[in-house]
């Protein structure tokens, strides 16, 4: 939720020809980016195929949001603007979200870039976006944030009821402020999350990480693996086979499939400070909604079969380690056991049975061992996660894996 609207940095283009409401309003968002440390200066930048252009370098202080009010040229107003927001660093280059949009006649279209850190040092070619940390084609948003030709608000006047520049209509047939920034750089609605109620989404393209519904679908973070969607449902250190005989189970707590493509699956020894690959999930894996998806290691020897990724050699220690999800840049769910050092909060103990017990995740805060194996909770999933090992878990008494073949459990 946007509590505090930020700045707005009005750069107002006019021409003797433009006298409607014709506008663009860019937003810029952050969900995980810090001012000034992480980003310190916005350079916006708006152009249109016929070579209209513009740009305008604004340093910030404040928190998120930050905004910037562009008026047409003598360009079509109908034609497709491509627009882009950088984010520098002491005038270096940092982040940067590029979308195409275009001029709707007579209303003001808003544009919301959301920069991410997963895209920090990313710098993609002239015309081409960010998206979780790789360049991919700009998409051209839908029209969510058009106001259907009528005045930013609904026709409510901005700055808490008061007309804008002492009551004198916007661009009243003349060129509004003869180029002066508007209301001399104060804040818009006086710290009022802008178009409130007007525009019940704006989107900048693909769904990306960030507690937002950038397709505007109504569902946030839907079909990614992002932090709190996927967890370490049960884990086996040993085997009927002995040390080699392992696996692992991840649960989705989500009610979409995830695409796990490129999910690494690592290990660490419990005091060591380093990271290594258990497992790879292959492009175009999927866990269903709810659902489990299972990797098993080079000697595993249950009956469930294990999904592709896994086969690893180097066994994991039944006296204790550490087991995460990682996206490569952020870590999804974390366990530990025995002497782990790392674990989330405190450690799960060693297993009193390491060839047939294992670790399993509960489905509610009441869950027990018995309630998980033959109770009332078996069959209602993994979701329980309070990033606390210890009263996260239980130990069970006999191991039951599950993989993408499984049927779904919900809570």
């Amino acid at each position: 939720m946007r509590t505090n609207a930020g700045p707005l940095i009005a750069l107002l283009l006019l021409t003797a020809a433009c006298t409607d409401k014709t506008s663009l309003m860019v937003e810029v968002v952050s969900p995980d980016l810090t001012v000034p440390t992480d980003v310190d200066t916005l350079v916006f930048e708006a152009s249109t195929p016929d070579g209209w252009r513009v740009s305008e370098t604004i340093p910030i202080e404040g928190p998120w949001p930050h905004s910037l009010a562009i008026l047409p040229g003598p360009a079509d107003t109908s034609s497709e603007v491509l627009v882009s927001v950088t984010g520098l660093t002491a005038g270096d280059f940092a982040v940067r979200r590029t979308a195409r949009t275009r001029f709707s006649a007579g209303g003001t279209h808003r544009v919301v870039l959301q920069l991410t850190r997963a895209c920090l040092g990313v710098e993609c070619d002239p015309g081409i976006d960010c998206v979780a940390g790789m360049c991919t084609d700009v998409v051209v948003p839908p029209d969510a944030g058009v106001d259907s030709g009528t005045p930013v608000d609904s026709g409510t006047p901005m700055d808490s009821g008061t007309p804008m520049d002492s009551g004198t209509p916007m661009d009243s047939g003349t060129p509004m402020d003869s180029g002066t920034p508007m209301d001399s750089g104060m804040p818009m609605d006086s710290g009022m999350p802008m178009d409130t109620g007007t525009d019940a989404c704006m989107s900048t393209g693909p769904e990306v990480c960030g507690g937002g519904d950038e397709d505007c679908d109504g569902e946030i973070d839907e079909g990614l693996p992002c932090p709190g969607t996927l967890v370490i449902s049960e884990l086996a250190t040993d085997g009927p086979a002995g040390g080699t005989d392992e696996f692992i189970e991840i649960y989705n707590t989500r009610d979409t499939d995830i695409d796990v493509s490129a999910l690494e699956v690592e290990y660490q020894s419990s005091a060591g400070t380093t990271w290594g690959n258990r497992a790879v999930l292959p492009v175009g894996a999927m866990i269903p909604a709810r659902g489990f998806y299972l990797v098993g290691s080079g000697g595993y020897t249950r009956t469930v079969t294990p999904d592709p990724g896994g086969g690893w050699t180097s066994g994991m220690n039944r006296l204790g380690g550490h087991v995460r999800l990682w996206t490569g840049t952020d870590e999804l769910d974390r366990l530990g056991w025995g002497t782990a050092m790392n674990a989330e909060t405190a450690p799960m103990p060693e297993l009193t049975a390491a060839a047939t017990n294992t670790y399993e995740r509960k489905a509610v805060s009441t869950s027990t061992a018995a309630s998980m194996e033959t109770g009332a909770d078996q069959a209602r999933g993994n979701g329980h996660d309070t990033d606390d090992n210890s009263a996260d878990f239980i130990e069970r008494s006999a191991a039951d894996p599950q993989n993408t073949a499984s049927t779904p459990e919900t809570p």
